[in-house]
């Protein structure tokens, strides 16, 4: 494989928790030779980098494409990377666990192996896959005056240290920025970091090669219109007090359902205590009547609060997802401000699902939890996306419901349900419409999690019986 030693520009926007996606340019001799884009995403155990990089030298191109995992902490868990050439295809791998990683390359039938010690506060840099400085912009602080990182490179089945110090502040392209000399291994690189915080070029002086920012963006931005073919309550309707009042008073409901679950069998949540389905239930066919009743779950007897023990559910409902950002310290610090006199668990769930009824607007635009706290406002989905990262942040499960709201036309709708103990099991609430414990029998469940539904109501054939 073709060792070249070239460097990412990377930067730094507060907050890493968020989705990304970005461009970097890449240059020799001020002649641009190639670019790498990347997406960067949270998963329940951390982050997942997913990145290409197209580069030409000689008149040779070759293609990158890498997906790697890390921690909270930023640190890489595994990584794996295809290189497309005209010579061939090679593919390296590396899992890192108990202070080792253990990397594995092939290229046609021959295969190399190298498993070797690496600190489990180190970091991952490919020397090919730029957006890999995407996560060191996160470690990184310039206004430190050196940084020393260790560094594992895969491609390269080697460690290093990455070792600059802060030289002075300089003009880059006009403007004041901290410029860092050092190596990185026995490679001379240099970065230079604006004011406020950004990595606005990383150069390997030797080689003349610079990389360049292109464009970064918020995936949440990018996300932020409704689905097409997704039709939530409007905000105009859930202000409307005669538009509503069925809906609050309806106590029983009894309908035929039927449509196409598109083999998603593992989001299916037709039973449920104030919801029984009986009909059939195959991959692409659902086809029975449902019976909805208005039940309390006598969530009064839930326990103390604060929490005297933690609460035992499936653990994928207590972690981080994506878009349930529980993790967020802004997050953390309002949901335990909202339930500090709280006495029971529910009130502290109560008092959750109140804050996010009032303070996260109704909107048709779909934002991450800690994208609607910043803009205030959210469709229900966004709302329950909110209350659910508030209620794990602070230590009670909590779990996205999707379905529909069954107004004068069948809605697409969202909510939460609580983890109150074994004995209680999961309460609802709706911070959309401001209901908790009894909801209205006109919230009809079909699917658990916070992942877009196989089908929208749209999609759905609904029958009123009663």
């Amino acid at each position: 494989m073709r060792k070249v030693f070239i460097a990412a520009f990377v930067i730094m926007l507060t907050g890493l928790w968020a989705q990304y996606s970005g461009v970097y340019e890449i240059y020799s001799a001020d002649q641009k030779i190639g670019e790498c884009r990347f997406e960067m995403k949270k998963h329940p155990m951390g982050f997942v980098l997913s990145a290409t990089t197209t580069m030409t030298i000689a008149g040779t191109q070759t293609i990158y494409t890498s997906e790697t995992y890390l921690d909270a902490g930023y640190h890489p868990s595994s990584y794996n990377v295809k290189v497309s050439m005209p010579s061939g295809n090679q593919e390296i791998s590396a899992i890192f666990e108990h202070g080792m990683v253990n990397i594995t390359g092939n290229a046609g039938i021959k295969q190399t192996e190298q498993k070797i010690p690496f600190a489990r506060n180190g970091y991952i840099l490919d020397q090919n896959l730029f957006a890999h400085f995407w996560i060191l912009n996160n470690v990184i602080n310039p206004r430190l005056g050196n940084i020393d990182l260790n560094i594992v490179i895969p491609q390269l089945m080697t460690s290093v240290k990455l070792d600059v110090v802060n030289e002075e502040q300089k003009k880059y392209n006009g403007k004041d920025a901290s410029h860092f000399i050092g190596k990185l291994g026995d490679t001379d690189i240099e970065l230079w970091i604006s004011l406020d915080g950004k990595i606005i070029s990383v150069i390997y002086p030797t080689q003349k090669i610079e990389v360049k920012l292109g464009e970064i963006k918020s995936l949440a931005e990018e996300s932020a219109k409704l689905p097409e073919g997704y039709n939530p309550i409007s905000d105009n309707e859930i202000s409307d007090k005669d538009y509503m009042k069925p809906i609050f008073k309806c106590k029983k409901f009894k309908v035929h359902i039927s449509f196409d679950p598109q083999g998603r069998l593992d989001k299916i949540y037709l039973n449920r205590r104030q919801q029984t389905y009986l009909g059939s239930i195959d991959q692409h066919s659902v086809d029975g009547e449902l019976d909805i009743q208005k039940l309390s779950h006598r969530v009064t007897l839930s326990g103390e609060w604060p929490l005297l023990e933690p609460l035992v559910s499936d653990p994928e409902f207590s972690a981080p997802a994506p878009g349930i950002d529980s993790d967020d310290d802004e997050i953390i610090n309002r949901a335990n401000a909202i339930v500090e006199s709280a006495k029971t668990i529910w009130d502290a769930a109560r008092g959750i699902n109140l804050w996010v009824n009032r303070n996260i607007t109704l909107k048709p635009v779909r934002y991450t939890a800690k994208d609607a706290i910043i803009k205030g406002k959210g469709d229900p989905l966004t709302k329950a996306l909110v209350c659910t990262a508030m209620l794990r942040s602070i230590g009670i499960p909590a779990r996205v419901v999707q379905g529909i709201l069954f107004a004068d036309v069948q809605l697409d709708h969202s909510w939460v349900e609580v983890f109150l103990g074994q004995e209680l099991g999961w309460a609802p609430m709706d911070p959309t419409t401001n209901e908790v414990d009894d909801l209205s029998a006109r919230h009809i469940s079909l699917w658990v999690g916070e992942e877009k539904p196989p089908v929208y109501a749209k999609d759905i054939t609904i029958d009123k019986i009663k």
